[in-house]
């Protein structure tokens, strides 16, 4: 399985508008974070973990050749409104792409792209979308891969993260994982995991808070996303141990697919 960082920015992305700090002037290509995405390719397909508003931008950047699926993590902004550009896919497939993601998310995405599911011209085209409900107390499959939901808070909200196939978890806009959760991230050996800037922040893992929590799983990696300009990207490394790390964008990680089995009690999942 192979996965490429799309972004690793927080929802305004670095550099941000209007901002002149070190980080946001830097010329170094580590400190230039697109919105937070990753792009998974696999031996049943080609899978799209959120479409950040700057999807497009990251498509053409990674020439993604196709998307096949697409699992969204929640409903904020920054994770949804690429979705208009999934068009340009079903054009190239000729084929309408599958969306995951939970009730409420579902219901955004019917309000914010409505012209999409009741549409009155078509005119250029409109997303083609096959929405699919996720329970996120149950594990599903995605063209063979195992998707297990990762129920997480940001905030005072309940969303989800995803462990993808047996070794790799994807966390992001995470500020705590309940500890129902803690089990479903055993054994795996690849972590990319909020932390969001040095301090506190009421929504999301500071570094040191996302650092215990790594401590606390023990994968063999574990790499932080959604990223603001208050960490250089290489200052900030240095100060890490290796096996800890800031992602950047464009960064592949390569893993191991694997099954994993029923984490939870009556787990199951279709197909």
């Amino acid at each position: 399985m192979r996965i490429t960082v799309l972004g690793t920015g927080t929802s305004v992305g670095v550099p941000v508008i209007g901002c002149r700090c070190e980080v946001c002037r830097s010329t170094a290509p580590e400190n230039n974070r697109l919105r937070s995405s990753v792009y998974i390719e696999h031996a049943g397909g080609k899978l799209l973990v959120d479409c950040s508003t700057d999807f497009r931008q990251q498509a053409l950047r990674y020439r993604i050749p196709r998307v096949d699926a697409v699992i969204l993590t929640h409903n904020h902004a920054d994770h949804i409104n690429g979705i208009d550009d999934l068009r340009s896919f079903n054009f190239v497939q000729r084929s309408p792409i599958d969306l995951y993601a939970t009730a409420d998310v579902l219901h955004t995405v019917r309000h914010r792209y409505e012209y999409a599911f009741n549409p009155t011209q078509i005119g250029g085209g409109v997303p083609r979308l096959n929405l699919q409900e996720i329970d996120p107390t149950r594990p599903f499959f995605i063209n063979g891969l195992q998707i297990v939901p990762v129920p997480i808070k940001h905030g005072v909200l309940d969303i989800l993260g995803f462990r993808i196939g047996r070794n790799f978890a994807y966390l992001t806009d995470c500020s705590a994982v309940p500890e129902s959760s803690v089990p479903l991230l055993e054994g795996i050996e690849i972590l990319v995991l909020d932390a969001l800037r040095p301090t506190p922040h009421s929504t999301h893992f500071s570094l040191s808070e996302a650092l215990a929590f790594s401590r606390r799983i023990g994968p063999a990696q574990t790499w932080f996303t959604h990223i603001t300009c208050k960490m250089e990207h290489f200052a900030t490394n240095a100060s890490l141990p290796p096996n800890a790390q800031l992602l950047h964008d464009g960064q592949v990680i390569e893993v191991e697919e694997g099954e994993i089995g029923d984490l939870r009690p009556g787990a199951g999942g279709h197909r």
